[in-house]
């Protein structure tokens, strides 16, 4: 719906664009992945064949997620810190003159934010068709765009979301995967065979995100540690955790130690842009439901997007998984993960996800 405006409006008259877009979802995990699907509606903005004049999309919403995996949006995207709450709206003249904004996206589900915006005079504003209630990820990304249909612009192929990782950053991981460097990635680690190469080795990530408040979308920090050993036998594991996250790293110790395996396994913290870099060079990232699941999927170097195993329970795989077509799925809706599948049978499908 749009606000009435004596000036003409059109997609390819746009030059300056506030785009209103605060994560939907709460917790860390919820915020990474519904930023990531919100790019999708960014990247349509920055289409030169839909919007041939636009020159700036100011967004305002998580910043500290947007600044880390999409620095490619840079110069034509600024981005502002938003909890989408009225008492912290936007002055949005303050960030430019009224007068050069030509449209102001409002893609929250806060009707009072809505409102507010739209007392704003002279800026045209343009909400979803239907209040956000997004049922899926297709489901939210296609609500965003309904923004633009007032724009006289439908768009039925969305793109997918995309962090892009550029070959000098696959090459300084690859020359991390060395003896004497793995060890000061990790004070977690065991070493297995010293000829391990990365170029024709198994490389396996693995993101269990277990920390202190129990979920049923996870294993038990036991039922990981099996599998990062069944997997070491075969190929190099890296377990990945938030580094800001202390119980996420004492967990990631304790799965990795234990006995010496064939191949190296090891902890390591990694922030969202390094993981799309290490998921870029691994044969297959196992990660169950969650924030990082997007993350991973959304990844592309110069070689492709990588191999993810997705491992689903209690969330519909078809419902909240990723946009994209490099994802495979493991697991039993609505079953918790404990119940829905074994390490043993995600092992054998990560080992031969390739084959």
């Amino acid at each position: 719906m749009a606000v009435s405006s004596n000036r003409a409006i059109g997609a390819g008259n746009l030059k300056r664009v506030v785009l209103l877009a605060p994560p939907n979802c709460t917790g860390r995990s919820g915020i990474i992945g519904d930023t990531i699907l919100q790019s999708s509606l960014v990247r349509t903005l920055l289409d030169r064949s839909l919007f041939p004049r636009l020159e700036k999309v100011y967004w305002w919403g998580a910043k500290w997620i947007v600044d880390e995996i999409f620095p490619y949006f840079k110069p034509h995207v600024e981005t502002y810190e938003w909890d989408g709450t009225v008492a912290k709206l936007p002055n949005i003249a303050q960030i430019t003159k009224t007068s050069e904004i030509d449209a102001a996206l409002i893609c929250t589900q806060n009707d009072e934010v809505i409102a507010s915006v739209k007392g704003l005079s002279g800026i045209p504003c343009f909400a979803p068709v239907k209040p956000l209630n997004a049922q899926s990820s297709d489901h939210l990304c296609r609500q965003l765009h309904s923004c633009l249909d007032d724009l006289g612009l439908h768009v039925a192929d969305l793109p997918s979301p995309r962090i892009v990782v550029d070959q000098d950053e696959l090459n300084d991981v690859r020359d991390q995967m060395t003896q004497e460097k793995l060890a000061k990635l990790s004070s977690e680690r065991v070493f297995g065979e010293q000829d391990f190469d990365p170029s024709t080795d198994k490389v396996f990530l693995i993101i269990p995100a277990v920390g202190v408040v129990e979920d049923r979308r996870t294993w038990t920090r036991d039922e990981w540690k099996k599998l990062v050993h069944i997997l070491a036998e075969v190929g190099m594991v890296a377990v990945l955790y938030n580094p800001e996250d202390e119980s996420q790293r004492r967990a990631a110790g304790d799965m990795v130690s234990g006995e010496p395996s064939a191949k190296p396994r090891f902890a390591i913290g990694l922030r969202l842009h390094e993981l799309a870099i290490w998921a870029c060079v691994s044969t297959v990232s196992i990660v169950r439901d969650s924030g990082p699941l997007h993350v991973v999927a959304a990844s592309v170097g110069p070689e492709g997007r990588p191999r993810v195993l997705g491992l689903f329970s209690i969330m519909r795989p078809s419902t909240w998984k990723p946009l994209s077509d490099n994802l495979y799925t493991i697991g039993q809706w609505p079953l918790p993960l404990s119940q829905a599948v074994t390490p043993n049978e995600v092992a054998v499908r990560a080992a031969n996800i390739e084959d």
